[in-house]
C-alpha cells in the first residue's frame, strides 16, 4: 500500500512538472485569411503565406515604356482571367478602333518565394515578369514583355 501511494505521489509531481512546463511560443503561421494557406490558429504571422492567381483580375496599373497604357482602353479596362489550369485571357477593348484585343496562353510562377511569373502566349511568345507584392487581393509585377517595359498592377473582383 506505501508503494501505491508513493507511486501515486510521484506521478502527481510529475504531472504538475508536466503542466507547469514551459510554453513554446506563440503558434506561428500564415495569418491573411486571403490566402491559400491560412492558418486560423495563428497567433503571428512567419510570412508564409501563399496565394493563387486563379480568378478574374483587372489591371489598376499597366505603365509601358513609363507611359499609362490604360488610356488606350474604353473605360481604362485591362483584365485579366486565371483558371485552375494555369490558363489565362488578357483582354481589352482599344479606344481607337474598337478591336478586343486578346492575349491567351498559360501561366506558371517559379523561383525563390515564388516570385518569377512566366506568361506563355498560345503564339509561343513568353514573357517572363518579378512579381513585387502579392496579397489576396492584389499583384504587382514587372517585366519584358515583346521587348517593352512593363509595370502592372492586378486587383482580383
Amino acid at each position: 500500500m506505501k508503494n501505491i501511494k508513493k507511486l501515486f505521489l510521484l506521478l502527481s509531481i510529475i504531472s504538475v512538472t508536466i503542466s507547469c512546463s514551459k510554453d513554446d511560443g506563440p503558434i506561428k503561421g500564415c495569418m491573411d485569411p486571403l490566402a491559400a494557406n491560412y492558418n486560423s490558429a495563428a497567433e503571428e504571422s512567419d510570412g508564409s503565406c501563399q496565394y493563387s492567381l486563379v480568378g478574374n483580375w483587372y489591371f489598376s496599373k499597366y505603365v509601358v515604356n513609363s507611359q499609362n497604357a490604360l488610356v488606350l482602353f474604353k473605360d481604362g479596362d485591362v483584365w485579366l482571367d486565371v483558371t485552375s489550369s494555369n490558363t489565362y485571357d488578357l483582354w481589352g477593348e482599344l479606344i481607337s478602333t474598337g478591336e478586343f484585343l486578346s492575349s491567351k496562353g498559360t501561366l506558371a510562377t517559379s523561383g525563390a518565394n515564388k516570385s518569377t511569373l512566366t506568361l506563355s502566349n498560345n503564339d509561343g511568345s513568353v514573357s517572363t515578369f518579378t512579381i513585387t507584392q502579392i496579397n489576396g487581393s492584389s499583384v504587382s509585377f514587372n517585366g519584358t514583355n515583346y521587348g517593352d517595359n512593363e509595370d502592372i498592377t492586378i486587383v482580383k473582383l
